[in-house]
């Protein structure tokens, strides 16, 4: 029964033309109708879908975009900012105003403007607390640098040297932190104004000393950072 419908099926849509792909192979009408009567309708079948599943998969994994829509340094304002962005990257699978993120790859694009991270750290907002192995305090990136956590490749991407990332002096961080389990993709924009904290101070009226500030003034990476025409 299955087999006299394969025949009837795909000699019909050998005789439409809809697998003209097929005949050039050597697959005919009778040929098609061999295949059914002997049982081997499912090579065909296999043939059928395996650009159909491989066009499927493609579109499984086609990176989420985010269109940052604001230069204002907030989340939650009703409109996509950068650092909303990065945390709905943080958090695939959770709808923001930025959209929804992916669980495998995420672009965030940028307009020919300055985004501007204004909002200083807090006691929460550290290093160590970005970096932190799952499971640990987190940082929340609500506040100082942006902090990518996701495990989920990321690509940021402007249009060239007019999109600016600028940290303005009350923001007193860098610019970004990259967690070890992230991998990231600077593309066509600029970087300017991050700060890495400053190291303690010794005010001994006789022998005043600094110690060493932290590392990267523009991004702290402990992960994969991958730039391309990006201006520092």
């Amino acid at each position: 029964m299955l087999a006299s419908v394969c025949a009837g099926r795909l000699a019909r849509w050998v005789s439409e033309g809809s697998l003209d792909g097929l005949s050039r192979a050597g697959v005919t009408r009778r040929g098609v109708v061999e295949l059914c009567r002997y049982r081997r309708w499912w090579v065909l079948l296999l043939m059928l879908l395996v650009p159909v599943l491989t066009l499927a998969s493609a579109a499984a994994t086609e990176a989420a975009t985010l269109r940052v829509n604001t230069t204002k340094d907030e989340i939650g304002g009703g409109k996509c900012s950068l650092r909303e962005a990065i945390d709905t990257v943080n958090w695939p699978r959770t709808r923001t105003s930025c959209g929804t993120a992916d669980t495998f790859s995420n672009l965030i694009v940028l307009g020919a403007k300055t985004d501007q991270l204004s909002i200083p750290p807090t006691a929460m907002d550290t290093d160590q607390n970005c970096i932190a192995p799952t499971g640990t305090v987190p940082d929340q990136n609500a506040s100082g640098d942006l902090c990518v956590t996701s495990n989920a490749g990321l690509t940021i991407t402007g249009q060239g040297p007019t999109t600016i990332i600028e940290g303005l002096p009350s923001l007193t961080d860098r610019l970004m932190t990259i967690a070890p389990q992230a991998s990231v993709s600077l593309v066509q924009l600029t970087l300017e104004g991050g700060h890495a904290p400053d190291g303690a101070t010794n005010t001994l009226p006789i022998c005043p000393t600094s110690d060493n500030g932290a590392n990267g003034g523009a991004i702290y990476n402990t992960g994969r950072l991958f730039t391309m025409a990006v201006t520092f």
